[in-house]
């Protein structure tokens, strides 16, 4: 049985993230930024920009962020648990990879897997993805305003689907943890018939103002749609959430066709960037995520159900305003400097993609 504390007043967690060694692609630069702007980007970004203002490629190198700012306040006092690791049963180590007290991420001394212990209590989940998880959040858990990076969200979902075969007439998708509803958009955007599922009540009310009943609250393992009534599954960095993968994968399974599609995107932390960045690790998100997953691990927890067919890297799009803002709060000697490019003129239409050290995998249903 796994042991709860309480905790009364959440803690200020010093988390840190890295934007580092991150690719960055199909940017457009506005025809009326300044000079100076472009031989900034071009000098510390490293974008290769041509004269008539349009960029083939950005380079983010070595750019390092270190924030302060925890994970928003929740709803409700969290309570925590300690827990044995959730692939294979083995008792969490005494060493930790990487502590954020009262928080420690282990590796598994059998599978290798590697996890969050303490965790949140389970019972507690929904207090940690209220209302103020979707507008109010920071880099380290939540969204600063998921209304206002929807667009891009969006974009980012739209990529990632590419990675399917194009849909029939009628091909039914779920998207696990759909929140409010950007990768429903892009779903129905490339041609599926698409449906949403979400534990947290403010995303499912915000996605049903679109979607309608299409989009249902609760969880995987309470199987609320027929058995094999999809053709495709779609989890966009949600199966980092999953505290029981093995349960949360057999019922994934019953819910999609013989045959049927997995699309996955979540942190790799066996990539570069997590090895090369250690605990400054953009996607240590400390408490949402619970699970960092590798492709052996991941290949491990998705079988005997699901063979996979292809991994490949993957991140999302993302404004030059809001990485030029993170980097002015974690870069002490270029504060001013960045909040002030973050202001100019021209640079919010501006949209970077970046590899921030997730893969994308694809998965076919077994039997």
């Amino acid at each position: 049985m796994a042991h709860v504390t309480t905790v009364a007043r959440r803690r200020s967690v010093r988390n840190h993230a890295i934007v580092s060694g991150a690719t960055v692609r199909s940017a457009t630069l506005p025809k009326k930024t300044g000079s100076r702007t472009k031989r900034f980007l071009t000098h510390w970004v490293g974008l290769s920009a041509r004269k008539n203002g349009v960029a083939d490629r950005i380079l983010v190198d070595a750019i390092r962020y270190s924030g302060l700012t925890p994970m928003p306040e929740p709803d409700a006092p969290l309570r925590l648990e300690t827990c044995v690791c959730p692939l294979c049963g083995e008792a969490p180590p005494p060493r930790a990879r990487e502590a954020f007290p009262p928080y420690r991420i282990v590796d598994c001394p059998r599978c290798t897997l590697c996890y969050l212990s303490p965790r949140v209590a389970r019972e507690d989940l929904p207090h940690l993805y209220g209302a103020r998880y979707w507008e109010g959040g920071g880099p380290h858990g939540g969204y600063a305003s998921y209304a206002g990076m929807e667009a891009l969200l969006s974009r980012t979902f739209t990529r990632r689907l590419r990675l399917l075969s194009k849909p029939l007439q009628g091909s039914r998708l779920l998207d696990v943890g759909c929140g409010p509803g950007a990768g429903l958009d892009a779903a129905r955007g490339a041609g599926w018939d698409a449906f949403g599922l979400d534990l947290s009540n403010p995303a499912v009310a915000l996605a049903r103002e679109r979607h309608g009943d299409r989009v249902r609250l609760g969880t995987v393992e309470e199987r609320l749609f027929s058995d094999g009534f999809f053709d495709a599954i779609t989890l966009f960095d949600l199966i980092e959430h999953v505290y029981e993968p093995r349960r949360f994968v057999e019922a994934l399974a019953a819910q999609l066709r013989p045959g049927g599609r997995l699309l996955v995107a979540t942190p790799n932390c066996h990539s570069l960037l997590a090895r090369t960045t250690g605990r400054r690790w953009v996607s240590y998100k400390i408490p949402e995520h619970v699970i960092y997953f590798s492709p052996r691990t991941l290949a491990d927890a998705l079988a005997p159900q699901f063979s996979i067919e292809h991994v490949r890297p993957c991140g999302q799009y993302v404004s030059l305003p809001f990485l030029l803002e993170r980097l002015s709060e974690g870069v002490p000697f270029g504060e001013a400097l960045f909040k002030r490019l973050a202001a100019v003129r021209g640079l919010a239409d501006m949209s970077l993609y970046a590899n921030s050290g997730s893969m994308l995998v694809l998965a076919s249903r077994t039997g």
